[in-house]
């Protein structure tokens, strides 16, 4: 009934309402991610809804108390969203284990929605159906039209099928009934063949993806990109584990120089890459050459140089790197231009750096992408 659908509508705000509050509350950062929470909430909550309105009627339909039918619908399918609640909660909850944080605070603040859609829908539907009904009784009006009570009726006292919907899983019922070896059959050869099908699914990304169609700056931008190569494309490498080690930081220097040789991938000016080891030499060097950005500091470059005993400007060991990283991030050196922040993750509660970026300045609107990802996997 339109009622219905009025406030199974009304309860999924609420629950994103609360969803969002409680983002804000706990201080998520905005992110892509959060625009995908809306949507989830409201293809999980619907199911609520409809389940317990549809139970709701079943019971009305025995003696027309509506305290009644309203407890039994709760606690009878209540029980059953519970456990569904709880699993889908367990799921989402899993994005925790992620190291990103924005997947990690994806997780959570969905969670939050489907616990609060359930906790609306098993108590302000009920309330808010309850007290309408009670409104129509009190005037003298029908609890339910004819055809809703016919069509309950039919189900729940005789089986009957009514309506498209009611034929159309009746025959599904039946196929399985009369041939559930052929329906195993199908179903596993279909499995086979879209798995198959999965295994191939590329994971580049390509941010022309996420632009609006038939837009005419979105005409614009295309053109210019076709038309007019660029060079200020930058590129991520990602490195994740325990990153503050001499053997990860002496494999920077390497794919840093690697990249600067392949003059067709990248930019080979080391000046336009942008890594933990790059910043801690701008730092440490006075140099205009080796630092064009003048980030110098005078305490640190003596830090460094005491950690460099062979001159390669890469750390000579876990110490030294260890210990040029938390003079940075969380000793003296806070203070200092972020050009290293920006580029390695601190996790606070592991007293561990967990992840490393390298930033390059990419050619041709990554035309030799490919390429470049085969010779970072040699």
């Amino acid at each position: 009934s339109p009622v219905d659908v009025g406030l199974t509508m009304f309860a999924l705000m609420m629950a994103i309402i609360w969803s969002n509050g409680f983002a804000s509350l706990l201080q998520f950062e905005p992110s892509f991610f959060a625009v995908i929470v809306p949507i989830l909430l409201v293809g999980l909550g619907v199911d609520y809804g409809i389940h317990l309105v549809m139970r709701y009627r079943e019971e009305l339909v025995e003696d027309w108390n509506i305290d009644k039918a309203s407890s039994s619908s709760v606690v009878f399918v209540g029980s059953a969203l519970l456990l569904a609640t709880t699993t889908t909660m367990v799921g989402f909850l899993s994005n925790v284990a992620s190291d990103l944080t924005p997947i990690r605070e994806f997780g959570i603040q969905v969670a939050i929605g489907v616990l609060s859609a359930f906790l609306i829908f098993v108590t302000f539907i009920p309330a808010c159906r309850i007290l309408i009904d009670r409104r129509y009784e009190a005037k003298g009006q029908k609890l339910l039209s004819d055809t809703n009570e016919k069509i309950v009726r039919g189900r729940k006292e005789e089986g009957e099928q009514a309506g498209i919907l009611d034929n159309f899983m009746a025959l599904g019922a039946k196929v399985a009934i009369e041939n559930p070896h052929r329906v195993l059959a199908v179903v596993a050869a279909i499995t086979l063949i879209t798995g198959y099908g999965a295994m191939g699914i590329s994971t580049e990304f390509n941010f022309n993806d996420f632009l609006p169609e038939e837009v005419e700056i979105t005409e614009h931008f295309h053109y210019l990109q076709d038309e007019f190569r660029t060079s200020n494309e930058f590129s991520f490498i990602y490195i994740s584990g325990s990153v503050a080690t001499f053997d990860v930081f002496n494999q920077i220097n390497n794919t840093q120089a690697e990249l600067s040789d392949g003059d067709k991938w990248v930019n080979p000016d080391q000046s336009m890459m942008f890594s933990p080891l790059n910043g801690m030499r701008d730092l440490a060097s006075n140099n205009s050459d080796i630092n064009p950005f003048d980030f110098y500091n005078a305490t640190f470059e003596e830090l460094f140089n005491s950690n460099d005993a062979d001159g390669d400007l890469v750390p000579d060991s876990d110490e030294g790197v260890r210990e040029l990283l938390d003079w940075i991030m969380i000793g003296d050196g806070k203070q200092v231009p972020n050009m290293v922040s920006n580029f390695i993750y601190y996790d606070e509660e592991t007293d561990d750096y967990t992840v490393a970026y390298i930033l390059v300045n990419t050619k041709s609107k990554n035309a030799y992408f490919s390429e470049v990802v085969g010779e970072l996997e040699k």
